[in-house]
C-alpha cells in the first residue's frame, strides 16, 4: 500500500497533465519528491481538506500556486482526493505550508442568477433540480473543474409525492449553496463524489446509505482505537420550516416538534430557509423529516480507528470504506451494536495505522449472531504487510516520514524487524510493537537500553 500526490497547474489546457509531487519510494524521495505532514480529510455534504509541507528541495516547489495547482491524490493505483491549493504560508525556511479545498468547493465558484421554472404554477421535482444546478455549472465554470457525470438516487417519496416540488431558486447564490439548501429538505439524502480515474469525479446527490458494508468492526477483535463525541451544540427540539417570502406551515402552528426531545431538552428551536418551495404542505413534511433527522443526530458521533480500514487488501476486499457507507460497530462497552453512516475519513499518510473514521448514528440494529454472516472474502482478514517479510519491510521503509530523504528532520527508524508464523515484532529505541498475525490486535511494550554511567 502506497500513497502518492501528483499536481496539475495548468489551467490554460483543457486535458489533465500531472507531474508527481509526493512519493513514499526512497528513491524518488532521494530525486526531490518529498513532503511531509500530509493530511487528508473526506466528508459527507463538504468539500474536505488537505494539508502538507513542501520543502524547498522538492522538485515542484515553485508549480504550488494559490487556486491554479490542482492536487490528486492516490492510494496505490486509485485517486481517494481531488482539489486545489487554497492557501500558502512560508516558514522561517522558506518551506510551503499548503492548505487545500476539495473539488466539491469548486461549486462556490458560480453563482446561480433567480430563475423560475416555466412561470409561478411550474416546478421540478428534486432530481431535476439538482441536474439542472449541476448543468448550470458545469456550462460556466473552468473546463477542468466541470463533473464528469453527476448521480442522482433519491428515496422513492421524493419521485412520486406531488409536494416535493421545487419552482426555481429565489435570490443570487452559489452553486454549493442551493445544493445545501436541497440537503436541508429531507436528512436521508446527502452528497458526495466518486472517483473514476484522472480527473474531476462524479458528482453524487443521492439517498444514503450509498451502500451498506459488511466488514464488522469489533471491541477486542479490531478495534485500535474509539472516541464517542456527545457534543449538544447542534441540538434542537423544534424546527420552524421556512419557504419563499418566509411563508410558514400555519401562522397560528408555525412549529415542527418531537415531543421526544421536547420532554429530554425543552424547547429548542431552530428555522430553516427552504428556497423555491411555495407549499405549505411541502414545508409541513420537510419539517417532519427535518425532526425525523434530529432524533438520530441526538446520538453521540464516534470517531474509531481499525485494522480493517487501514491494513484491507483491496484485491481481496472489495468493500473498502468510504463516506456514506454504512458499517457494523460492535463495542459492549457503549452498549453499540448498530450501523453507522460513515461521515468523514481522515487519512494519516506518513502513518497509516492513525487513518481514522467518524461515523453518525442511523438506528439500525445489526442482526443476531445467527444471521450475520458475512461473506468469507468480507470477513476480517490479516493486515496486507503480514503476508510476507519483504512486504513489511517495504512498508516499514514506506511509511517513514519522507523529510527525512532530505535530512532535514530527525525521524525514528525500527532497529530490527522480525516475522514468525503468527506475530510481527518491530523493534524501535525504547520500545517494541507487536501485531498479531490473525488481525486480532496489536500490542507495545518498553524495552530497557543499556546504558554507560561514568562515576
Amino acid at each position: 500500500m502506497m500513497y502518492r500526490i501528483y499536481i496539475d497547474n495548468d489551467m490554460s489546457s483543457e486535458t489533465y497533465s500531472t507531474e508527481l509531487l509526493y512519493s513514499p519510494d526512497r528513491t524518488e524521495l532521494a530525486d526531490g519528491h518529498a513532503v511531509y505532514d500530509i493530511s487528508i480529510d473526506k466528508e459527507l455534504n463538504s468539500a474536505g481538506s488537505a494539508k502538507f509541507t513542501v520543502p524547498v528541495s522538492n522538485k515542484k516547489y515553485g508549480d504550488i500556486e494559490v487556486l491554479r495547482t490542482m492536487v490528486f491524490a492516490y492510494w496505490d493505483a486509485s485517486l481517494i482526493w481531488v482539489g486545489r491549493v487554497l492557501s500558502i504560508t512560508y516558514d522561517i525556511y522558506r518551506n510551503k505550508m499548503v492548505s487545500c479545498e476539495g473539488c466539491l468547493a469548486f461549486l462556490n465558484d458560480i453563482y446561480i442568477k433567480p430563475f423560475l421554472y416555466g412561470g409561478a404554477s411550474t416546478t421540478r421535482t428534486l432530481s431535476q433540480h439538482f441536474s439542472n444546478i449541476i448543468a448550470i455549472y458545469n456550462n460556466r465554470c473552468s473546463q477542468k473543474r466541470v463533473f464528469s457525470s453527476i448521480s442522482t438516487d433519491f428515496p422513492d417519496e421524493f419521485l412520486s409525492s406531488d409536494t416535493y416540488k421545487v419552482s426555481g431558486v429565489t435570490s443570487y447564490k452559489t452553486v454549493k449553496e442551493e445544493l445545501e439548501n436541497l440537503l436541508s429538505v429531507n436528512s436521508s439524502v446527502a452528497m458526495s463524489v466518486v472517483y473514476e480515474g484522472l480527473g474531476m469525479p462524479t458528482l453524487i446527490f443521492a439517498k444514503t446509505p450509498f451502500r451498506t458494508v459488511r466488514n464488522l468492526i469489533k471491541f477486542g477483535r479490531n478495534l485500535l482505537d474509539f472516541n464517542y463525541d456527545n457534543d449538544g451544540s447542534g441540538i434542537f427540539t423544534s424546527v420552524i420550516p421556512l419557504g419563499d417570502d418566509n411563508i410558514v406551515i400555519d401562522d397560528e402552528n408555525y412549529a415542527v416538534q418531537s415531543s421526544s426531545l421536547v420532554q429530554k431538552y425543552g424547547v429548542i428551536e431552530r428555522t430553516v430557509q427552504l428556497d423555491g418551495v411555495k407549499d405549505r404542505t411541502y414545508l409541513q413534511e420537510a419539517g417532519e423529516s427535518i425532526m425525523n433527522a434530529a432524533a438520530l443526530g441526538d446520538h453521540p458521533d464516534i470517531t474509531i480507528k481499525a485494522v480493517d480500514l487501514c491494513w484491507i487488501d483491496p484485491t481481496s476486499a472489495p468493500e473498502f470504506i468510504e463516506v456514506g457507507d454504512a458499517v457494523p460497530i460492535e463495542n459492549p462497552l457503549f452498549e453499540i451494536n448498530h450501523y453507522y453512516l460513515c461521515t468523514k475519513i481522515s487519512f494519516d499518510f506518513e502513518n497509516p495505522a492513525d487513518t481514522s473514521y467518524t461515523f453518525s448514528y442511523t438506528g439500525e440494529a445489526i442482526p443476531s449472531h445467527d444471521e450475520y454472516k458475512p461473506p468469507p472474502e468480507h470477513e476480517v482478514t490479516s493486515p496486507a504487510y503480514m503476508k510476507e517479510e519483504s512486504s513489511l519491510s517495504n512498508y516499514v521503509l514506506n511509511t517513514e516520514k519522507s523529510i527525512a530523504a532530505t535530512e532535514q528532520a530527525d525521524v525514528q527508524r525500527p532497529d530490527s524487524i522480525s516475522v514468525s508464523s503468527n506475530e510481527v515484532t518491530i523493534s524501535y529505541p525504547g520500545y517494541e510493537v507487536t501485531y498479531q498475525a490473525d488481525g486480532t490486535g496489536s500490542s507495545r511494550s518498553n524495552v530497557r537500553s543499556s546504558v554507560s554511567v561514568e562515576e
